[in-house]
């Protein structure tokens, strides 16, 4: 006579049981309220028009008074890459090799945005876009990100920062 066993009861381990994928979702979060800091500027300390997601009617900017002051000029690009690096690296596989190269591209692309404000090389896309692509609205918008952008060493400054902020988030929270 053969004995069946019966199969041993098994449950799925509570949310957030696992160290790695709790250390995924602080990252993801982290980036997300970075984000909500960084857009925080554009909705309280700047005109509605210097953002494309900030409606006019949305705005809470007064001239005569800032809420973050002279870090309010700087914490977009601080923030921006932040929350990029932290948001990229929760939804990436977790090993250290990845962190560098998940840095190493935010840090190319916010420069390279930076450096596209530049006036000597900004003309030369705004023309190209313009006579390669006409009335497209993400077109449209990247001509106004180039013509009202300010090429900044501090912003450049500040992406460098958030970089390195980002890259010692991602090492301590990998422990």
């Amino acid at each position: 006579m053969q004995t069946t066993t019966a199969m041993p009861f098994h449950r799925d381990p509570p949310p957030f049981s696992d160290k790695k994928s709790a250390h995924q979702w602080l990252r993801f979060f982290l980036g997300i309220f970075s984000l909500i800091i960084g857009s925080l500027v554009y909705l309280v300390d700047r005109p509605a028009d210097t953002s494309y997601l900030i409606p006019q009617s949305l705005s809470l900017f007064e001239s005569s008074a800032t809420l973050f002051g002279v870090a309010g000029n700087y914490l977009p690009t601080f923030s921006h890459v932040f929350a990029f690096i932290l948001i990229t690296a929760a939804l990436s596989p977790v090993r250290h090799s990845t962190y560098l190269l998940i840095c190493g591209a935010w840090l190319i692309i916010e420069c390279l945005f930076e450096m596209m404000q530049h006036s000597a090389i900004n003309e030369f896309i705004i023309s190209g876009l313009a006579t390669a692509v006409t009335e497209q609205p993400l077109v449209e918008h990247a001509i106004n990100y180039f013509q009202n952008g300010r090429y900044n060493t501090m912003d450049m400054l500040s992406i460098v920062a958030g970089v390195i902020a980002a890259y010692f988030v991602l090492r301590i929270t990998e422990k």
